[in-house]
């Protein structure tokens, strides 16, 4: 008897590829796009740095002891403008206009003298306009809340524009508060100073302090 015959081989399967991620063509306007928006990023860090970078060269001269003379010196004529002792030059600065402040850390009185220029000043419009934005210093922001005083006194030759009142800051302290001023041609010399309101405010010495002989 003959044996079977054999039983053919199956047909093999064909092998299926290797599943991966599909891969994914970016256009070439896609591409420069993407690189645009990279340096854009890069380019507003940097920005970002060299802003900080400023901001801590502009504090950092604020504040130093030479340069806050030399901008007293520049406002006032005087590289100390308030002729009393005890009183501190905190922070200085020169851009549009130049400020230095001062303050008595004692008795907490605080001083400020502005210099800038423009066109036809006028005295009185300027203490307005101080007067609306009320007295500000490194540490606190006071605003008026009347007029007990105002007017114009002559001191050292130089007439001086003047308003009093009491101030209120944001915690609700109140303050004895006065703007002045004196104009020379194009240029305006602003002095604001501000005390607490628990003694007596000398109006008199402190528009001194304005007309100061150089």
């Amino acid at each position: 008897m003959e044996s079977p015959a054999p039983l053919p081989a199956p047909a093999s399967e064909p092998e299926l590829p290797m599943a991966g991620p599909p891969k994914l063509k970016i256009s070439g306007p896609i591409r420069l796009l993407a690189i645009a928006s990279a340096l854009v990023i890069v380019a507003a860090a940097v920005g970002i740095a060299s802003g900080i970078v400023a901001m801590r060269n502009f504090f950092l001269q604020a504040i130093d002891p030479k340069y806050m003379r030399e901008t007293a010196t520049f406002i006032t004529g005087l590289a100390d403008p308030v002729p009393v002792p005890g009183f501190n030059q905190v922070m200085a600065a020169k851009l549009t206009k130049a400020v230095i402040f001062l303050e008595n850390p004692k008795d907490k009185t605080q001083v400020s003298f502005w210099r800038y220029e423009g066109e036809d000043l006028d005295a009185v419009q300027e203490l307005d306009r101080a007067y609306d934005m009320g007295i500000w210093t490194p540490t606190n922001w006071a605003k008026f809340q009347s007029i007990t005083s105002k007017g114009k006194t002559e001191i050292n030759g130089k007439t001086i524009t003047y308003v009093q009142g009491p101030l209120k800051d944001q915690a609700g302290d109140t303050y004895e508060g006065l703007i002045a001023c004196t104009i020379e041609g194009d240029n305006i010399v602003l002095l604001q100073a501000m005390q607490p309101s628990d003694r007596p405010f000398d109006r008199e010495k402190v528009l001194a302090w304005l007309a100061r002989p150089l």
